[in-house]
């Protein structure tokens, strides 16, 4: 993407066409080229077309010269382009049908992406077309996480009080979707987790002998000031964040779920939908459809889970800014 001298604003690149036929060896060939393409859709195509993103190409056909640095004239025919569109979107992280407020993109829970960097994204797979204009941050590492920085935690949300909350949030967060308490109405939301009918000790000796990395259990009682079970006395466990680069959250949620339904089978359940004919909130959270099961299974979830981000890791790639 470029600017000309009266300020106009073109984009070129190189459009690979498959030819309707097979060649002798019966393999399809394929047609480089060229497209010019100019105003609001040369910016959307600068800041979010990358190499092997299927688009869609209307225009007319121009045959122009120039002098080549060999003191030739050389001929090059190219589209000039009146129309594109993204014709390509990826689901690798959520289920068709399971986007809502908590889930309107397929990402995995944490993806690791800045606003800017995510609004590429988004832009691109959704042909939203916004003629996006990212600020990058200077001096900004994504391999450096909270602590490094320097700063004071500013809570995003009253829910949100610690950066260790922000970390065992992508797994803890799944208990919103049952009859367990996630920690609203107390001191430490998304790390003190229980529900009236759990016998704390034994479910921290349970987790505990799990030895899930980067993490401590202590057993706790509480009662929460708000939110499910306000008032009640609740059993449970106190989760601490001990190495947060070893710390693996989804997996933890996914766990400590499964230790919950089979400790407690009579007692745990999964909140019915707020609507009728709704989905059931965690499988909005999870953006699938499996805890609607009582018989799913923790080691398939997260060994689903790790692929899908192995998945979107490669995904994601185009759209980052910062090495």
């Amino acid at each position: 993407m470029r600017y000309t001298n009266t300020g106009k604003v073109v984009c070129q690149f190189t459009l690979a066409v498959d030819r309707p036929f097979a060649n002798q060896e019966g393999q399809r060939e394929a047609d480089f080229i060229p497209v010019v393409i100019w105003g609001k859709q040369a910016e959307t195509c600068g800041n979010s077309l990358t190499k092997g993103q299927r688009a869609l190409v209307e225009g007319r056909l121009q045959i122009r010269s120039y002098d080549g640095k060999d003191g030739n004239k050389h001929w090059v025919t190219e589209v000039i382009a009146d129309r594109f569109e993204f014709i390509e979107r990826r689901d690798d992280n959520k289920q068709k049908g399971m986007e809502s407020f908590v889930g309107c993109h397929t990402v995995p829970p944490r993806y690791g992406m800045t606003c800017g960097e995510f609004a590429r994204m988004v832009n691109a797979e959704e042909n939203i077309g916004c003629a996006l204009d990212i600020v990058r941050c200077e001096g900004y590492d994504p391999r450096v996480s909270f602590p490094g920085w320097g700063r004071p935690w500013v809570m995003p949300s009253l829910a949100m009080p610690r950066y260790e909350t922000a970390l065992l949030y992508p797994g803890t967060c799944l208990l919103e979707g049952t009859n367990l308490s996630e920690g609203r109405g107390t001191a430490d939301p998304f790390a003190l987790l229980g529900a009236p009918f759990i016998d704390a000790e034994d479910l921290c000796r349970e987790l505990e002998s799990l030895a899930l990395p980067g993490l401590a259990v202590t057993p706790a009682y509480f009662t929460p000031t708000a939110s499910k079970n306000a008032g009640t006395l609740c059993g449970g466990v106190h989760l601490h964040v001990t190495d947060a680069a070893a710390l693996r959250p989804t997996e933890l949620g996914l766990r400590l779920l499964a230790l919950v339904r089979d400790m407690y089978p009579r007692d745990f359940a999964v909140l019915p939908p707020v609507r009728e004919n709704g989905r059931p909130f965690i499988s909005l959270l999870a953006g699938h459809r499996a805890f609607e099961r009582p018989d799913w299974d923790a080691e398939t979830l997260i060994a689903r889970a790790r692929r899908e981000c192995a998945a979107f890791a490669e995904r994601r790639k185009p759209y980052l800014l910062y090495e």
